[in-house]
């Protein structure tokens, strides 16, 4: 019973903490890739950010495709303002 009782308290860890990580990715998005922001949103530190994404390449990968994501939507939104004649966007 006793090695029963750690299965599930490992289980339970570990679902807490894929729960986490699926909030933290909802953040990241929301947050605009800012990890700091990310990390105080679902109450962690950068320090497990960082952890997670050394131990988890799941993790770290939805990370970067989000990262991804965000500088193609800038570099079209850019692109935008460019082709309108938008000066500030000529700067870029």
């Amino acid at each position: 019973m006793p090695a029963k009782k750690k299965l599930d308290k490992t289980d339970t860890v570990e679902k807490r903490i894929a729960e986490s990580k699926k909030n933290f990715l909802i953040a990241f998005e929301n947050a605009a890739a800012n990890i700091s922001a990310s990390c105080k949103a679902i109450g962690i530190s950068r320090e497990t950010y960082y952890d997670w994404c050394a131990k988890d390449e799941m993790f770290a990968n939805a990370c970067e495709s989000i990262k991804k994501s965000l500088i193609d939507m800038a570099e079209t939104q850019l692109l935008i303002n460019v082709k309108k004649g938008k000066e500030a966007s000529l700067f870029f």
